[in-house]
């Protein structure tokens, strides 16, 4: 299970030799989700490194298609 961040920040208690690196914030738009194109998991936000924007892509969401 991933760290969050302040998790992270007790972990290394502050260190000053940590390096920063930039997050994204990624967000589908209405009637997409965001697939991970690794795993395949799903979201709607995602939270990550800018270094692995490119995993995640957009799709349509079947999920909140209405049946008629």
């Amino acid at each position: 299970m991933p760290l969050g961040v302040l998790q992270m920040l007790k972990l290394h208690g502050g260190n000053k030799d940590m390096t920063t690196r930039e997050l994204k914030r990624l967000i589908a738009d209405e009637g997409k989700v965001l697939q991970n194109t690794k795993t395949g998991k799903t979201a709607y936000c995602v939270d990550v490194f800018a270094e692995n924007v490119d995993l995640w892509k957009e799709i349509e969401d079947v999920t909140k298609k209405e049946v008629v």
